[in-house]
């Protein structure tokens, strides 16, 4: 039961019936948990929109620590291949960098992808309960 229904209920019980009949408490009892589930539904949101604010700010920070990353394992791929064209460095070493070069790729992508949902729940107003 909503709210509202709730209170016009209680109200309309109240007027003609008074508060001290069976149907008058139960009427109260129902506008009391309706009351009780709005705030619960309230403050469920309120902590999403917290959370996700919060979570949108360590994204922003994420990023530029990834695009970090990026940068120096690229240059670090690229020293690996030089190394590896003079014979100082075997083949293995450079499929191992590689590797990390395509990691820290995905987890920048990954890092985008986070932010660009998280924003389009705040500009959609879209919020999941935790």
């Amino acid at each position: 039961i909503d709210l509202e229904s709730a209170q016009m209920s209680d109200d309309l019980m109240s007027a003609y019936y008074g508060g001290g009949t069976w149907d008058a408490r139960q009427v109260k009892q129902a506008l009391i948990a309706a009351q009780l589930a709005e705030q619960d539904a309230k403050a469920v949101l309120l902590n999403s929109v917290y959370t996700s604010y919060e979570t949108y700010g360590m994204l922003t920070e994420q990023y530029a620590a990834l695009t970090k990353v990026l940068e120096l394992t690229k240059e670090a791929y690229r020293l690996q291949q030089l190394t590896y064209e003079v014979g100082l460095s075997t083949f293995e070493d450079v499929n191992k960098s590689e590797d990390d070069l395509r990691q820290a790729e995905a987890n920048l992508a990954e890092c985008v992808y986070n932010y660009n949902v998280l924003k389009s729940a705040f500009k959609y107003n879209v919020y999941k309960a935790q």
